[in-house]
């Protein structure tokens, strides 16, 4: 009988894993306090750039421009999440509430859609919307 060694069957079986799990699964973590789009296969622009000091607090995640306008990043499912390491968005660095950011991305006028889940903390804060793209 021949014996198959111990590290051959573990390699195969982490390759086996590997394969069954997604490439870009994005980041995982607490999405409650954030304003989220369904993911799209979509190439979407990032003409725009949004900077300024992120804050979460009152169960919406912002950013304050210098001017002391608010302005509240729309990211699509999948790409942000808070984590213990703070904000993961893609696979930037995390970023803290009180840090400076800059998304990609672009403004758009209105309000929210249906499509779009929004915690109740955005929905009454008077504050512009911003598609985020990517973060830098």
């Amino acid at each position: 009988m021949r014996k198959t060694p111990t590290g051959a069957v573990l390699l195969l079986l982490a390759v086996a894993l590997t394969a069954c799990t997604p490439a870009n699964s994005g980041p995982t973590g607490d999405t409650s306090e954030l304003a989220l789009q369904p993911a799209s296969d979509e190439e979407g622009g990032d003409q725009a750039q949004l900077a300024g000091i992120l804050h979460r607090e009152g169960g919406c995640t912002y950013v304050e421009l210098e001017d002391g306008g608010l302005v509240i990043p729309v990211f699509q499912e999948g790409d942000a999440a808070w984590g213990e390491d703070g904000l993961l968005v893609g696979d930037a660095d995390p970023v803290k509430a009180g840090d400076e950011v800059e998304f990609g991305g672009g403004y758009f006028g209105g309000s929210f859609d249906e499509t779009m889940t929004v915690p109740d903390g955005c929905r009454v804060l008077e504050a512009d919307l911003f598609t985020v793209a990517g973060a830098s």
